[in-house]
This record gives C-alpha cells, sequence and structure tokens, in this order.
C-alpha cells in the first residue's frame, strides 16, 4: 500500500503530517511523492487564511484527479473548522480533524467497505494528543511539537477554534523524540507548537535538550514577547547550541490596531523588549509577521505601523492582507479596507522588508558562521541566514564553518574554512 502526502501550513502541521506517516509506515505502507501511484492520499489543510483553506480545497481535487482510486483523507486546521464544506467536496473520502490522529488507520479501515463519506470530526482535546517522530522525511532539521492550541484569541484568528486550547506535551517525551531524532542524525531540532511561549518550563527544557549527545542545535518557532525576561534571554545567551534568531510576532505597529486585534502588548513594550534582546544577544536575528488592512487601519495607523518596523530594524518581515474569517470577532468589524489597499499596503511593506533584509545581511560580511547544510548545497546560520558556498558542497545536514564574503539574492555567499577533501571531510 502506497501513502502520498500533501501538508499546507505551519511548522506544527509539518510536525503532524510526519506523525501520521509514522502511524503508516508502522502498518507497512510506503511514502511515496508526486507523480507516483498512491492508495491513500492524505492532505492536511490549514485554515488560517482564506487562501489557505482555497489551496487546501485545490490540493484536495488535484489529489482525486491524480489518484482516481485512491482513498482521499483531508485533515487538519481546515477540516475541524469547517467540515461541512469540506464534506461538500466529493473528491473526499474520510475528514479528521486535529483530534483522534492516532486512530487514523482505524477509521481508514473502517471507512473503506462503505460508499458513506465519514466525518471523524469531535470536540477538542483538553489533553496533549501524544504521538510520535523517529524521522522527518527530506529535512535536514527535526521539527518537535511541545504543545498544542492558544488561549488568546485573536480577534482576527481562527486557530483556538482549530486547535483547541493552550496545553503542553511531556517534558520526558519531548526528550525522548529529541534523542531518537538525534540517533537519527538529525544536528538541529526546532521546537515548534501554535504558542511556543506558553509551554510551562520552557528554559529548563531548552537545558535539558542541549545535553543530548548528537544535537548541534536548537531552534524555536515562534515566540511571544511576554515570555521575554531574564530566565528566558539566559537561557537563550548561554546555551552555545541555541540559535540566535527568533520569530516574534509583532502583526501591526500602531497602538489602535493592536488593541482592536486583542494583542496583550503596545508597540512600546514590544520595542523595549527587542532593545533587552539584542543587548544580551550577539549578532541575533528578529523576523516577524505583519497584517496590513485590518478592519478600521487608517492611513495613518499604517504608516505608524510602517515606520514603527522600520525603527525596529526587523531582518525580514512576513506580509499578509487581512483575512476576515467567520467566527472571529474581527469578521463583522466595520470599516473594512478594500483587497486593492491591502495590497497596495503589502507591497510596500514587502519592500521595506526586502530593505531590511538586506541591510542584515551586508552587516554578516567579514564574520565566521557555522552553517547547517541542505540538499540544494547552501544551508543554514544559526541567526537563519542562507548561506551558499563555492566550490563543492558539504553533504546535507553536515555543519561546517563558512567565511562570509557577500551578499547574492538575498542570500549570504561566503566560503568553507578549510579545503574540502574526499567528499565531506575538511582540513583546518
Amino acid at each position: 500500500m502506497n501513502l502520498l502526502t500533501y501538508t499546507l501550513g505551519c511548522k506544527v502541521n509539518f510536525y503532524d503530517t510526519e506523525a501520521l506517516k509514522t502511524q503508516f509506515i508502522k502498518a507497512g505502507y510506503k511514502i511515496v511523492t508526486d507523480g507516483e501511484t498512491a492508495d491513500v492520499v492524505l492532505i492536511n489543510t490549514c485554515s488560517v487564511t482564506n487562501l489557505s483553506e482555497k489551496k487546501s480545497r485545490q490540493l484536495i481535487r488535484r489529489a482525486r484527479k491524480n489518484n482516481p482510486a485512491a482513498f482521499i483523507v483531508a485533515a487538519g486546521c481546515y477540516s475541524q473548522t469547517s467540515p461541512e464544506f469540506v464534506a461538500e467536496m466529493p473528491e473526499v473520502d474520510l475528514i479528521i480533524g486535529t483530534k483522534d490522529r492516532n486512530k487514523i488507520l482505524e477509521f481508514i479501515n473502517e471507512r473503506r467497505p462503505s460508499a458513506l463519506k465519514k466525518i471523524f470530526v469531535s470536540d477538542l482535546e483538553k489533553d496533549f494528543e501524544e504521538t510520535e517522530i523517529s524521522n522527518f522525511t527530506d529535512k535536514t532539521r527535526a521539527f518537535i511539537k511541545i504543545q498544542e492550541g492558544c488561549n488568546e484569541f485573536c480577534s482576527y484568528c481562527v486557530i483556538p477554534f482549530a486547535r483547541g486550547r493552550a496545553r503542553n506535551r511531556d517534558a520526558e517525551n519531548v526528550l525522548r523524540e529529541a534523542r531518537r531524532l538525534a540517533a537519527a542524525g538529525f544536528k538541529e531540532i526546532v521546537f515548534t507548537g501554535i504558542r511556543v511561549s506558553s509551554y510551562d518550563g520552557l528554559p529548563e527544557l531548552l537545558r535539558r535538550a542541549a545535553d543530548i549527545d548528537g544535537i548541534e542545535r536548537i531552534r524555536l518557532s515562534s515566540v511571544d514577547i511576554g515570555i521575554i525576561g531574564d530566565e528566558f534571554i539566559s537561557a537563550i545567551k548561554n546555551i552555545k547550541k541555541m540559535c540566535n534568531h527568533l520569530h516574534i510576532s509583532l502583526q501591526s505597529g500602531s497602538e489602535k490596531i493592536l488593541r482592536a486585534m486583542n494583542r496583550k502588548y503596545s508597540p512600546p513594550e514590544y520595542f523595549n523588549a527587542i532593545n533587552l534582546l539584542r543587548k544580551n544577544i550577539e549578532n541575533l536575528s528578529v523576523t516577524t509577521d505583519i497584517i496590513v488592512g485590518f478592519p478600521g487601519e487608517t492611513e495613518e495607523d499604517f504608516w505608524e505601523s510602517y515606520k514603527f518596523c522600520e525603527e525596529v530594524k526587523f531582518c525580514n518581515i512576513h506580509v499578509f492582507p487581512y483575512s476576515p474569517k467567520k467566527g472571529t470577532k474581527a469578521f463583522n468589524m466595520p470599516n473594512r479596507v478594500t483587497a486593492a489597499e491591502k495590497n497596495r499596503r503589502a507591497k510596500i511593506f514587502l519592500e521595506l522588508s526586502s530593505r531590511l533584509q538586506t541591510e542584515f545581511l551586508n552587516a554578516q560580511i567579514g564574520r565566521t558562521e557555522s552553517v547547517l547544510f541542505e540538499r540544494d548545497g547552501s544551508g543554514f546560520a544559526k541567526n537563519y541566514a542562507r548561506v551558499k558556498v563555492s566550490g563543492a558542497p558539504p553533504d546535507a545536514g553536515d555543519i561546517f564553518d563558512a567565511e562570509i564574503l557577500g551578499v547574492e539574492d538575498f542570500s549570504l555567499f561566503g566560503k568553507i574554512k578549510g579545503n574540502l577533501i574526499d567528499k565531506n571531510r575538511f582540513s583546518y
């Protein structure tokens, strides 16, 4: 039996797909790629924006077109929040949300003899649903989910309805999985979750993970400024394996819009937290998310947000035009911004992001950075800057120091410090 998977959305979704694949592999399935015949096709959907829902539907239709005899499973956030819409799609055989994923093979086997569509979407878990992985297919970095759900209920966000309330994974299970992945050859692990900052005892978890043999780098997928205090900064600063990159979502630099979004900080609080981090952590890169065109965002609010981001000097900005999501508080807010205006504002912010990214990369010239190489011959520094090197690159998954010589196409360009010997060994 062959399994083909597609994943949309965040790192949590990619982890969930890998955990589902682990179950299929244990049951004797072979994992196949696009273009190969599949008996089961699993689409792990996303609902964070209307565009992600549209892409989810497109992938479902594509899966049926390319695999007319396959059993099609629609899983994940879109299936959880809108099962009735997914059920209207004739291509889908099974719908499962973000709960009971450990039962997916049972659901498939139960459904197979029937001609009726079966929906397994129910109330969300109150406890962390434990799954496990021992590998991360086609990746040089391994994601480990340490937390699920969110209690914040930002006015634009559907995620609490898709993932439920915040709950933590047991630390011993996290560390056990980290050891398995280190034994499988992964040198970098990325702790991920819907709201990683809500994990109780995160600094201690980082310290314990750093003691695992084989793990050379630890990265956090995203944090909130509320966690930035002495204990957290001490962990990032003093654990040598920690990466000096943090993704800290802002969403808007306008205090009025932040209040409307139900974000729990002001621009000055955010700015002070970033400054505190930079004073303590050398060559820190900070990336963020920005929503443009939120209901009620005036031209003045937009430029206030723009100037704030310019002052913070982010290394990269992920820009999202506001996407109205039914069921959220913002869906019924007045003073909607037109699509054309949202796109105009997004373009302006993307130009700012490109300028700030270039400034950050230029500041790296002359430095020596540790690079984890990927399959395309380039890799990522600990501060998450992409690095390309001259000559024969190391093998995927190898970590070597590179001297940074310049900037090329929003990447750093450099050379390995040492001479390449054989295939992937260096002399110093």
